[in-house]
């Protein structure tokens, strides 16, 4: 779905919810930092974001911010692995 609506503020928080109930950490605040940059003034998923980074730093489970930001970057250039996985196959069949 994400594919079919990338500027869709909305989708973007239901995953960062979802990644976050399954413990998928990184993609949570990657999805929460995407919301954000088109909803900055939301205080209360900001505050969501902040009590996740916060309980995975106190975990000692926060990925490396300058890690984190590298893969967001590769992320905006290159799209997601299913992206990259669906442009080949369209590749392969032209």
């Amino acid at each position: 779905m994400l594919h079919l609506y990338p500027r869709n503020p909305e989708i973007r928080l239901r995953l960062a919810r979802l990644y976050a109930l399954n413990g998928e950490n990184a993609k949570a605040i990657f999805e929460y930092m995407s919301y954000l940059r088109f909803r900055p003034h939301d205080r209360q998923v900001s505050d969501e974001l902040q009590g996740l980074t916060a309980h995975l730093k106190q975990a000692g489970h926060l990925p490396s911010m300058r890690i984190f930001e590298a893969m967001v970057d590769i992320v905006k250039r290159h799209g997601t692995a299913d992206t990259m996985k669906n442009r080949s196959s369209s590749a392969v069949r032209s």
